[in-house]
């Protein structure tokens, strides 16, 4: 017959000063029990024979003890190290569960760091220390599919603001398209908000590989919310298209002869890279009809419009010169009476 018992004992692992018991190498009262059983395991005379009973009367006593008693591990001092609670979840170093309410895991230190390290040994590339993070719908006795936008898991990152934790940053794998037999799309999701919860997403690792920054669906290697994008080419595009602008108005001629008049060419180096060599301007020196707002960067795009409205016109002054010169001809030769 199969029997289902249900017990919680808790026991209380303490590292004794005193010399340890030479028969049976196991510290005296190192095991201790309270709860629905302290009772019964009182008689045992050592650590090894109490933890015993324990086992013997869950095997074949048809009993069900609930209690508050759980599973502690303090050290030498008294300190709670290690718990395991009534509801399935662990605590470690610590002995107040301050954690969020659907966490099976929890851990505090004052004073210190406090991290969780894997690490894994071996000739095989492919090792190395890890975790996996999974999700399906419907139960675990009844899986499903996921669909299009499920979180598959993440990472959340806190701050207190003097009241409360805001879950201010967190990165998040999601579905991001159609599941079927063999392909699950998956794409990973930078998230930030001052403020916490709801984040948007900042920045999107796709299942292609495509990196997108405010663009929630990149379409190319490198996708910017503003409609840039650098092509599968390598080649950097301007969000140039009618959509994204407003206050649309023609440059004149005589505002774009006065910036380029304005531009000093130079030749010169970054700092960081010394050996290569480059020509171009200043951002603090440009006229302020191309300058950006903190004057540290450059568009070429604005140099490009404004060169091609000196060209356009130097080309319409040429045009018109060429016209009124082959008049002039035309009149001197009729001067001269020739054909």
């Amino acid at each position: 017959m199969k029997c289902l018992i249900y017990f919680d004992v808790a026991f209380y692992l303490k590292r004794k000063e005193k010399t340890m018991n030479k028969k049976s190498c196991v510290c005296p009262n190192a095991v201790k029990s309270s709860g629905a059983l302290s009772s019964l395991l009182s008689f045992a005379p050592g650590a090894l024979l109490s933890f015993l009973c324990s086992i013997f009367i869950a095997l074949v006593i048809p009993l069900s003890a609930y209690s508050a008693d759980r599973f502690v591990v303090e050290d030498s001092g008294g300190k709670q190290i290690f718990c395991v609670r009534d509801d399935g979840s662990v605590m470690i170093n610590t002995d107040s569960f301050d954690g969020p309410s659907w966490a099976k895991l929890y851990g505090a230190a004052d004073n210190s760091l406090v991290g969780i390290s894997f690490d894994s040994f071996g000739e095989d590339s492919a090792m190395g220390g890890g975790g996996m993070f999974r999700f399906a719908r419907g139960s675990q006795a009844s899986k499903a599919a996921v669909q299009k936008e499920d979180r598959l898991g993440f990472f959340v990152f806190s701050g207190y603001d003097g009241t409360t934790f805001l879950n201010t940053a967190a990165l998040t794998a999601k579905v991001e398209g159609t599941v079927y037999a063999g392909n699950v799309p998956t794409k990973f999701v930078f998230e930030t908000n001052a403020t916490g919860y709801p984040r948007p997403e900042r920045m999107v690792i796709s299942s292609s590989g495509n990196v997108g920054i405010g663009a929630p669906d990149p379409f190319y290697p490198l996708h910017m919310g503003s409609g840039a994008y650098v092509s599968e080419g390598g080649v950097w595009t301007d969000a140039s298209s009618r959509e994204y602008k407003e206050n649309i108005k023609d440059l004149t001629t005589k505002e774009a002869i006065g910036a380029l008049e304005g531009l000093n060419p130079v030749k010169y180096n970054y700092k960081t890279h010394k050996e290569d060599k480059h020509v171009g301007f200043i951002g603090e020196d440009v006229p302020e009809l191309i300058a950006t707002k903190d004057r540290k960067g450059l568009s070429p795009m604005d140099i490009v419009a404004v060169l091609t409205k000196v060209v356009q016109e130097q080309r319409q002054a040429i045009s018109d010169l060429s016209e009124k010169v082959d008049t002039l001809q035309r009149e001197m030769k009729k001067g001269k009476g020739m054909n």
